[in-house]
């Protein structure tokens, strides 16, 4: 889908590869071992069931006028993403961890923008890519490491935790 954007040469960036492709529910910066333990022990507890999802719009973060990031939305019918982030984050602030500050958007980051070319022409690219009827389950969410390197962030599943079906 980003593949006019990427050939019409309208920006310079990095496109997240493939494997790296995530939704973050919850980020807590750097941990020790006996708080990676914690938050495991916490995330254990969470009752969820599965879920469809998907795949929603195209958008930009920070700001329609100064883009850094381009990311696509994912929708449910109910916003079990944002249920399931409350849910994750009262589990662990009751272990000690401080509640998430920013509101949450369920959203795949898919581009890390450095310079865009041409703003016009970018965001009719932008604007024609449409995702249809792309629907998937959501059947776990998992405890990811990252680990940031000069060639982009490496990416270890820690632990899988697996929804109710």
């Amino acid at each position: 889908a980003f593949e006019k954007v990427k050939e019409a040469n309208l920006v310079r960036g990095k496109f997240v590869e493939k494997e790296n492709l995530h939704l973050t529910l919850k980020f807590f910066g750097e941990l020790t071992n006996d708080q990676v333990k914690k938050v495991e022990d916490a995330l254990a507890k969470i009752n969820f069931s599965s879920f469809d999802c998907e795949v929603g719009e195209v958008g930009v973060f920070p700001h329609p006028n100064h883009p850094k990031v381009v990311w696509v939305s994912l929708k449910s019918d109910s916003d079990e993403f944002k249920t399931l982030y409350e849910s994750i984050d009262k589990s662990t602030k009751k272990m000690g961890f401080a509640e998430s500050e920013d509101k949450f958007e369920s959203h795949v980051t898919t581009l890390r923008l450095y310079v865009v070319k041409s703003k016009e022409m970018f965001d009719k690219k932008l604007s024609e890519i449409h995702f249809k009827n792309i629907i998937f389950k959501i059947d776990s969410f998992s405890l990811i490491k990252s680990e940031l390197t000069n060639q982009g962030p490496i990416y270890k599943t820690l632990k899988k935790f697996s929804l109710k079906n």
